[in-house]
């Protein structure tokens, strides 16, 4: 039997233990998402640290996928909570890490650079366009070179190492794509430092520092030889479905407002390579060297309609699709189209971006605290019960992302019975706080999320 200072001392240690458990509990709770990142940056769980690592010869990489090696996943550093996987290109130290194993941000103010995808790190288009104001910014604060984005750009992560791999063929297409340069004559513009009236700032693209590449607002030339431009469709994707496309070849100009996405293919023809552009008065789209000969018949559409070419409009004030012979700019087709701003937006619901289902996790990540974006046309049979004999059903199709904080975001569903929105519960963890779900929590997509059941209504 205990006596009583052996009692009292007892009582210290369960009290000195409940005490630390309570310390432990709040330092989850409140640093959680640092801490699964350090978790998840463990040296089992994300790729191997190069200080354990045996180096390979380019044999004995080509012999496990990797025909040419590009960068390097460096190690662990810059602190205990969020210590960050920094990569080389081309054997040179950048500014950009690896989070979670999908998103490469630049270490200033975090910005995001590029997806990964399936391990494809796939670099977003405002930082593979020198001339956009996105990259102009950035590259005075550590973002690599245009060549060493476009380097690593469709390039792949081995999983067996740190090691970033591109094939030959890419390679070869970076050099070929180097033949495609861009220049105000390309688009029968006039380069001037004063405004041109009934003319469109088309960006500087090759004038002088203090002047803007000014183009018509409408242009349409389809043929030029064998080279043709034969469709330019535009998809809503607000819609349900790819198939809710409008062919633009015949038309000047588009209805647009603030927020809607939307997405382009094209169908082009040659016997001979060409290059082509698709952008827009202020953004870079997309743009390639085509190594092409006679097209069939039944040849598919050159197709940009996957996330990575998706564009919401923020105030454009014209679209253009532009090909050419590298060898000769005059052998050139183009289509330009104006839009026209419109004030149109979904009854019942507040302005603001709509993004398509693929993109949730972008763009929920790359949101500031307190701003709000949209998915349309997800289809989703919520049944719960009510009570002990009850159940209740609900179909919604349309939602509304929020980001509630640095690293969570709600999500609410319409109710079209009630003309009203509904606070999904997502936060169906341990130490959570509300119905929010941390970003790092959600699935790529919100049909996979509601997929994996981590919402319920």
């Amino acid at each position: 039997m205990l006596d009583k200072n052996g009692e009292i001392a007892v009582e210290k240690v369960i009290t000195l233990i409940i005490v630390l458990l309570v310390i432990v509990v709040a330092i989850i709770f409140i640093f959680k998402p640092d801490i699964l990142n350090w978790m998840r940056n463990l040296p089992e769980y994300t790729y191997n640290d190069s200080d354990r690592e045996i180096p390979l010869s380019p044999d004995q990489l080509a012999l496990i996928g990797c025909e040419k090696l590009v960068g390097r996943i460096g190690t662990l550093e810059g602190g205990y909570f969020s210590p960050k996987n920094f990569i080389s290109i081309g054997g040179k130290k950048t500014e950009l890490y690896i989070e979670n194993k999908n998103a490469l941000r630049l270490s200033h103010k975090d910005e995001l650079v590029a997806a990964i995808r399936d391990n494809t790190i796939q670099v977003y288009p405002a930082f593979l366009d020198k001339y956009s104001q996105t990259y102009i910014e950035l590259s005075a604060v550590g973002l690599p070179t245009i060549e060493e984005l476009r380097l690593i750009d469709n390039s792949f992560i081995l999983n067996t190492g740190n090691y970033i791999c591109k094939s030959e063929k890419a390679i070869n297409q970076i050099k070929e794509n180097e033949k495609c340069v861009a220049k105000c004559s390309l688009y029968n513009g006039e380069c001037s430092s004063a405004v041109l009236d009934g003319k469109v700032a088309n960006g500087r693209i090759d004038c002088k520092d203090n002047e803007l590449c000014y183009v018509s607002e409408t242009e349409s030339k389809l043929a030029y030889d064998d080279l043709k431009l034969e469709h330019l469709y535009v998809y809503d994707l607000t819609k349900s479905s790819y198939q809710d496309m409008e062919d633009f070849i015949g038309k000047d100009s588009i209805s647009l407002y603030k927020g809607k996405s939307i997405s382009f293919s094209m169908r082009t023809n040659s016997s001979s390579p060409y290059c082509f552009f698709l952008d827009s008065d202020s953004k870079f789209i997309y743009g390639s060297y085509v190594q092409s000969g006679p097209i069939p018949n039944n040849y598919p559409l050159v197709v940009t309609t996957d996330y990575y070419h998706e564009l919401s409009y923020s105030g454009e004030k014209l679209f253009e699709f532009v090909a050419w012979d590298p060898n000769n700019q005059n052998k050139k087709v183009i289509k330009r189209i104006k839009v026209i701003a419109s004030e149109e937006f979904p009854k019942g619901y507040d302005p603001a971006q709509i993004v398509s289902d693929s993109r949730l996790k972008e763009t929920a990540q790359k949101a500031q605290t307190g701003e709000f974006f949209y998915i349309f046309q997800v289809t989703k049979d919520w049944i719960w019960r009510e009570g002990i004999f009850g159940a209740g059903a609900m179909t919604t199709k349309n939602y509304k992302i929020s980001k509630t904080s640095s690293s969570a975001v709600s999500i609410s569903a319409f109710d079209e019975s009630k003309n009203e929105w509904h606070d999904l519960d997502c936060n169906l963890g341990m130490f959570t706080i509300g119905k929010s779900i941390y970003v790092e929590n959600l699935e790529n997509s919100l049909s996979a999320t509601f997929v994996k059941d981590k919402c319920k209504y």
